[in-house]
Parts: structure tokens; C-alpha cells; sequence
């Protein structure tokens, strides 16, 4: 990620999500896992960012918010 500070941060974000009884087949194929987890999940990164590079001193970078359900419905037209 750039930002017109001059400086580049590169940064891999994972997120891990619990279930109380066996995900099933249908549920591994509906929307929550490639849609609503990355939902649920981006704002805490966008805020990682932001505060990480803020409380170090440098230029907030500020990450443009994502519509994961337009971006699915986009994928799955073609």
C-alpha cells in the first residue's frame, strides 16, 4: 500500500472464525465464508491501518471501504 507520504507498507492480514457444531457443505458454499467473513473482518484491518501508522508517526493511510457482496455479485456474472 502506497500513500503520498512516500513510504510503502506491505502487510498480510489473516482472520480466523469459530464455529460451535461441523460446518456443512452447504454452509462452506454459501456467501458467509467468502462474503460475510471478509466483511465482518476488513473493517479491523482498515483500523489496524489507519492507527498503526498514525501512532507511528507517519501519514494515515486510510483504506477505501469494500463492498464484498457488489465484488461477489460481479465475480459470479461471469
Amino acid at each position: 500500500m502506497s500513500s503520498s507520504g512516500g513510504y510503502t507498507l506491505s502487510v498480510e492480514f489473516a482472520s480466523f472464525f469459530e464455529a460451535e457444531q461441523p460446518l456443512t457443505d452447504e454452509f462452506k458454499n454459501s456467501q458467509f465464508p467468502s462474503v460475510n467473513a471478509s466483511a465482518i473482518a476488513y473493517p479491523y484491518f482498515r483500523a489496524l491501518i489507519s492507527t498503526l501508522t498514525l501512532n507511528a508517526g507517519y501519514e494515515p493511510i486510510i483504506i477505501p471501504t469494500i463492498n464484498f457482496q457488489a465484488i461477489d455479485v460481479q465475480k459470479n456474472k461471469f
